[in-house]
């Protein structure tokens, strides 16, 4: 599988590349009263209203400034932006690679929210599990 690897507050991660749509720099969310506070706000692109969702705050991050890059990716038949600090590149990664997330890790994203973990070199990077980040029960 293709994997787009990422940072999150210096901490790696990856999403299979299937999920992504297209990357766009320096799109502005507007505010949308009521919703979640992880929610940045919805933004235009090219016509098409997409929320863009921020994943620091989703998991209470104490800092969640500084991204400048937005991942579009389908969701569940939607597109959807999710904010990233900045892209590594893409890797090919095996099925074989990818080890069980475990309790022990100390990162911003829970395990229950992974769908592995793998290394590229001296750096393990953990596969995000979109689906379950974005459902409103979690997190």
């Amino acid at each position: 599988m293709e994997v787009l690897t990422f940072y999150l507050e210096e901490e790696p991660y990856g999403i299979d590349v299937r999920n992504i749509v297209e990357i766009v720099e320096q799109l502005e969310p507007v505010r949308v009263p009521l919703s979640p506070p992880y929610v940045e706000g919805i933004a235009n692109l090219r016509g098409e209203i997409v929320p863009i969702v921020n994943l620091k705050k989703r998991f209470g991050a104490k800092k969640s400034g500084g991204q400048s890059i937005v991942v579009i990716i389908l969701h569940k038949g939607e597109k959807l932006g999710i904010m990233i600090d900045r892209i590594s590149g893409i890797q090919n990664v095996q099925e074989t690679e990818l080890k069980k997330p475990t309790r022990r890790l100390k990162k911003l994203i829970p395990p229950e929210f992974l769908t592995g973990v793998f290394s590229i070199g001296k750096t393990r990077y953990l596969l995000l599990d979109i689906d379950k980040i974005l459902e409103e029960k979690g997190g």
